[in-house]
């Protein structure tokens, strides 16, 4: 019974395994297992810790698929040091590691911006001739990006076409995400456009983090162009990739694409933030429409969102540069009433 809450269904599988005792039911390796890998689905790291607790003070013989399970948990809620330290308990019990428990622990020190621990551990996982699969290799190539080694993402990157894990949208999203970080946007759209050719199915991440980091190095053409694409994958963009957009058009001086997409957003029905409308108010300014500008800011507190010292600076500017002092002056006057200030 337990082992059908697996999915998620982690309070249902706690409740059946609270009832064993009262029915008799002795603990054993494949209910305690079963229970901690319902509760690491549900990312209850701290339950998966006391039932492993549990298997030792109940002398059930402990499982690296429990280890396992656990440390996915501590991964997903980026407790990084929880997830070293069953990784170590893992050894120091004489259990054998597999590809889940070292690339869950890969994954928890990238998350943890730990990238020399996850050095460690890949090394660790190269030398226990576990396979290598592409979680571990993407985790390492991210934990590398966010550390000081940019050559050794890179070679990792590399390693992957000398070994025998495919190449596949996690790794490429990884490197392009490496590159996003490093301000490389040349080597992320050199990745991004073998993704396609190579049958590396391009996917939403692909193209937000490769179009976030063209928008972040002021390469606007591009970033549409790779918008523009987006309709050929059968990809449908959301509101971080449109406001984005939005935002590389208003820095390019692109105020009337700006504003177009912006229309996009509202007509395909996607939802509103404070970024998208501050970006879109920029772009009314840069252009001079104050009157655009106001409307949108009005749109804001009409639609619940959150008015943040970006929109009003944008709205203020907007009617300062087409002279409307008085309008300016009173944006001003409600800035206390939202609890921002004026930059």
């Amino acid at each position: 019974c337990i082992g059908s809450c697996e999915k998620g269904e982690w309070e249902q599988a706690l409740q059946l395994f609270a009832t064993m005792p009262r029915h008799k039911v002795t603990f054993d390796t494949i209910t305690c297992s079963a229970t901690i890998i319902s509760c690491a689905k549900g990312s209850e790291w701290e339950k998966s810790l006391l039932l492993l607790s549990t298997m030792v003070q109940s002398k059930v013989e402990l499982a690296t698929v429990a280890f396992g399970a656990a440390i996915n948990a501590c991964q997903r809620r980026g407790e990084w040091s929880k997830a070293l330290h069953l990784s170590s308990e893992l050894m120091r019990r004489k259990l054998e590691p597999n590809t889940i428990t070292f690339s869950s622990t890969i994954s928890a020190c990238e998350r943890g911006g730990q990238w020399e621990q996850a050095m460690l551990m890949f090394g660790a996982m190269t030398q226990s001739k576990v396979d290598l699969d592409s979680i571990s290799f993407g985790a390492l190539i991210s934990a590398c990006a966010k550390g000081v080694d940019w050559e050794a993402a890179l070679q990792f990157f590399s390693d992957v076409a000398q070994s025998e894990v495919e190449t596949n949208a996690i790794i490429c999203n990884a490197l392009i995400s490496a590159c996003d970080s490093r301000g490389k946007w040349e080597m992320c759209l050199q990745v991004f456009s073998t993704m396609g050719p190579s049958a590396v199915q391009l996917d939403m991440i692909s193209f937000s983090t490769a179009i976030s980091s063209l928008e972040n190095s002021g390469q606007w053409e591009k970033a549409l162009h790779l918008f523009s694409m987006m309709g050929t994958h059968k990809i449908a963009p959301d509101r971080i990739i449109v406001s984005t957009l939005i935002s590389a058009c208003e820095k390019g001086g692109e105020w009337e694409k700006a504003i177009q997409l912006f229309s996009t957003l509202l007509q395909n029905m996607l939802e509103f933030d404070n970024i998208s409308f501050s970006a879109a108010i920029s772009a009314c300014e840069r252009g001079g429409k104050w009157e655009q500008a106001l409307q949108l800011f009005s749109s804001m507190a009409r639609r619940e969102v959150e008015l943040d010292t970006m929109a009003f600076n944008a709205a203020v500017c907007a009617c300062e540069k087409g002279a409307e002092w008085q309008k300016a002056l009173e944006l001003v006057s409600l800035m206390p009433l939202a609890e921002v200030q004026l930059d």
